[in-house]
């Protein structure tokens, strides 16, 4: 992402790019990963800054219950309707939990991590980031291809257990 007020044209929507994004990963799980993205999801938020966490471990994902969450959607969900969606009906898929944080939950069930491809995360996350001034993404432990994808795109990325700060 090169600036706050980029313009970008997403499928038929064009949006103003504004927020940035943060990626936490690690090559193995049971490390920390979920709690540092809710933590630091939670501390920008104390700061009035806008911030959602999109839970990327899309098999085993438990950014929902790190935050004692009970959701109704899960990106499974907002893929569902990929065709049409856009900035404003991203926001009601969206939970919110009680600091005010917004998440997009990981699917409900391991085998439903099949429908989430990297068109359709790109699409989701530039229309996060359009709303949101951070987004912060708990990636799945490993290098696998989702996981890469979130990697990539940021401009910053948190690797635990070292906590290695990237620009």
């Amino acid at each position: 992402m090169t600036g706050h007020n980029e313009m970008q044209t997403v499928g038929t929507n064009t949006i103003s790019k504004r927020g940035e994004m943060i990626a936490v990963c690690s090559a193995k799980g049971g490390i920390g990963r979920t709690i540092l993205t809710v933590n630091l999801a939670l501390a920008l938020f104390k700061k009035n800054i806008s911030v959602a966490v999109l839970d990327g471990d899309f098999q085993f994902g438990d950014v929902s219950l790190a935050m004692d969450l009970q959701s109704t959607f899960t990106i499974k969900e907002v893929i569902e309707g990929i065709e049409s969606l856009d900035e404003h009906s991203l926001g009601g898929y969206l939970c919110s939990h009680d600091s005010g944080v917004k998440v997009l939950p990981a699917p409900e069930r391991p085998e439903f991590a099949d429908l989430v491809t990297k068109e359709a995360v790109n699409k989701i996350l530039d229309l996060m980031l359009a709303r949101h001034d951070f987004v912060i993404t708990d990636t799945g432990a490993g290098l696998g291809e989702q996981t890469i994808n979130l990697v990539e795109r940021p401009i910053r990325s948190w690797s635990s257990p070292i906590w290695k700060w990237q620009h």
